[in-house]
């Protein structure tokens, strides 16, 4: 399942790009309709899931279940395998909440808003102030100067080298990005705008907290870190991957502000599968291009929009067939090695600069 197949290199330099309007019009236009029914069917579905798993692990592994498992070599098995399930979903879970925060939840704003702060609160992310902050990487992807995550620095210096280092930490760099930020105050000035809706989710957020507080008073740190933070920490590890290979890759380019532009800048996202299984539990957001381009596309309608876009776009399609644990690896270390954008730079490619440091060797 860390496996994708394709055989269709990308360009990384096309002459021209299409309009965003005439990359819409070769899509099937009941690709952009949200449907709210089966949006709650996915909710409840990933609900369903972590009851039946929790349930499973319990009944095998808790020595208060008639049907506990003397055997502690079956019962570690079964923990391990819970852990990463249990967090696969938990990482589906986000993905949800991440549609409303894209509106294609549904078409209603409140909507959107309530079951956004549920899932998020679920697994202790503030559902607004991650929303807004996730809004300034999709309006500027790709652009050296102005994205949010994983992007070449203008300069070298240790604080940038080590916001490199430590994406390979997976679950605590997502948390020193979510919780050792701007995430957790109504009153930055990105929130200007949003202060009242950030200080409810805030508010949600803090209710879950002292929720798993009680719970750890309740029945003990061990058995929620058990049940409940294993899996979240599986999770995190899981968003910080993903998000960081959809947006690396050394053939992906990377644009200054003067030479950036919406569709060229979302036409760097890369196109990963994760296998049939993960990919579902994960609501297909591997289809990153589609995503991004149009990020209103609700997850069930990604794929049928991504094969009209591959059909009518072959020469932007940016997908790979590396694996994805390897490719992470690779991928983060030419990121530790190359990401360096010198001012003025409006073009950069890893390629570019690896095969610079090449010539140099020689």
């Amino acid at each position: 399942f860390f496996f994708c197949f394709s055989a269709m290199p990308p360009q990384t330099k096309p002459s021209s790009f299409p309009t965003l309007p005439e990359i819409k019009s070769k899509l099937p236009k009941d690709c952009f309709k949200s449907s709210l029914p089966l949006s709650l069917y996915y909710v409840a579905r990933s609900a369903i899931l972590v009851v039946l798993l929790f349930v499973s692990v319990y009944s095998i592994c808790s020595p208060a279940s008639p049907y506990y498992v003397q055997n502690e070599s079956v019962r570690s098995v079964a923990w391990a395998l819970y852990w990463f399930i249990q967090g696969t979903i938990f990482w589906g879970i986000f993905v949800l909440g991440h549609d409303c925060g894209h509106s294609s939840f549904s078409r209603y704003d409140s909507v959107n808003f309530i079951f956004g702060n549920i899932l998020h609160s679920s697994i202790l992310v503030p559902y607004e102030s991650w929303r807004t902050t996730h809004r300034i990487h999709h309006k500027n992807t790709g652009n050296i100067d102005k994205d949010e995550i994983f992007y070449p620095h203008r300069e070298v210096n240790a604080f940038n080298l080590s916001r490199r280092y430590v994406v390979v930490t997976l679950s605590f760099a997502w948390m020193l990005y979510l919780y050792g930020q701007r995430h957790l105050s109504p009153f930055v000035d990105i929130y200007e705008r949003h202060r009242a809706q950030v200080t409810v989710s805030l508010g949600c957020w803090l209710f879950a907290v002292a929720s798993v507080v009680y719970a750890c008073i309740s029945f003990g740190f061990t058995p929620v870190a058990y049940y409940y933070f294993a899996p979240l920490l599986v999770f995190m590890g899981w968003l910080v991957l993903t998000t960081f290979l959809h947006h690396q890759d050394i053939d992906a380019p990377w644009y200054g502000n003067a030479e950036w532009t919406y569709v060229k800048g979302n036409l760097s996202s890369i196109d990963r599968s994760y296998g049939f299984l993960i990919d579902n539990l994960i609501h297909d957001i591997g289809t990153h291009q589609i995503h991004h381009l149009f990020p209103k596309i609700p997850h069930y309608k990604l794929r049928e929009a991504t094969v009209a876009f591959r059909k009518e776009y072959p020469q932007f399609v940016r997908k790979t067939s590396e694996s994805n644990i390897p490719a992470f690896f690779v991928n983060w270390i030419t990121y530790c090695k190359y990401a360096y954008a010198p001012p003025g730079t409006e073009y950069f490619c890893y390629r570019d600069e690896v095969n610079k440091n090449k010539k140099k060797a020689c």
